[in-house]
């Protein structure tokens, strides 16, 4: 006889011993008296009145093909009855409980909101009930949603986002896949819609794009054709570059002329990596209005700049003051 065989022998003949042996008598009584208060406590707690929470599903039912309901509509009602544990039992684990319908046509109301009141739910639900069964409460204890019979409106979408950006960087560009969004509702709902705002959102970035999903925040009563709106921020990294500017003269008599000492400036400012290489002079104008010289009794003027790129930021101009003269081409004549 081989290890295992020799094993598996002296496994039993130790069970053998241990279920003819006292020890093994007073686990089976204990066992035996422990099943019969269990199930004793089963009988009476049966036969109890106790609460308990039963939810029921809950449907919309006959809604026409032209009606959108705009509102969220709930899929179950949570009642809590109160009877006995065997009613419970079946009512928790039973198969009787059958989906409660509500007849969107005996329901509808006229300004595109439906309201079904507690006492009208109470009617539907008790039917499902014993006689027995106490209702003590439902939730939602009255159902109301919105509806639309074909009212749409296209809005532009509003961007509630903030950046956590270092100070060399900044947003550049938004690019967006959509810029509106069409809002299904009641006319009156409709009519005081404006625009549709993201939920706030704080971004941390640093790369050069950044793409995002933002969630649109629904109108109570609305159904949107999207609940989500994809963006790209454009990144960029602020540099500074200094451009040699033209001084002009501005709204001068056509017989008269401008020379400034000397007869550029240096302008200094913050522009994007990705447009360095785009500006140039001509997207600058700079110099002094007619009018001011025309005030002033110094033969210097501060250089002003009337003209910029909208993504350029003017950090200093060099020199801040220029000599002039005033040429009068009638008396050069």
């Amino acid at each position: 006889m081989d290890k295992l065989g020799l094993r598996i022998q002296i496994i039993i003949r130790r069970v053998r011993r241990f279920l003819v042996s006292k020890l093994a008598h007073e686990i089976a009584r204990y066992s035996f008296f422990v099943l019969l208060a269990g199930f004793y406590w089963l009988i009476q707690a049966l036969n109890s009145v106790h609460e308990a929470n039963i939810f029921i599903p809950i449907t919309l039912t006959e809604v026409p093909e032209n009606v959108v309901i705009t509102d969220s509509f709930p899929n179950r009602l949570k009642v809590r009855i109160e009877d006995k544990g065997t009613s419970i039992f079946r009512y928790q684990y039973g198969n009787h409980l059958k989906t409660l319908k509500i007849k969107f046509e005996k329901n509808k109301g006229s300004d595109g909101y439906v309201r079904v009141p507690q006492y009208k739910l109470r009617e539907m639900l008790r039917s499902k009930f014993n006689i027995s069964t106490n209702l003590l409460s439902i939730t939602p204890d009255t159902l109301g949603y919105y509806y639309t019979t074909g009212q749409q409106k296209r809005v532009p979408i509003n961007l509630s986002v903030s950046f956590d950006l270092d100070a060399e960087h900044y947003i550049r560009d938004t690019l967006f896949v959509e810029d509106s969004v069409t809002v299904f509702a009641p006319t009156n709902i409709l009519n005081n819609l404006s625009n549709i705002v993201t939920r706030d959102d704080l971004f941390f970035a640093s790369d050069d794009t950044l793409n995002a999903k933002l969630q649109l925040e629904v109108p109570v009563g609305a159904k949107l054709s999207m609940s989500t709106l994809k963006v790209q921020f454009v990144i960029d990294r602020y540099t500074q570059k200094k451009i040699e500017v033209p001084l002009e003269g501005l709204s001068f008599p056509s017989n008269m002329a401008l020379r400034s000492f000397p007869a550029t400036a240096i302008v200094t400012c913050r522009v994007g990596a990705r447009d360095y290489m785009s500006v140039s002079s001509e997207d600058f104008l700079a110099g002094v209005k007619y009018s001011t010289l025309k005030s002033t009794s110094k033969d210097t003027y501060k250089i002003a700049i009337f003209k910029f790129p909208s993504f350029v930021k003017v950090l200093s101009v060099f020199p801040e003051r220029a000599d002039f003269l005033i040429e009068n081409y009638e008396l050069i004549d």
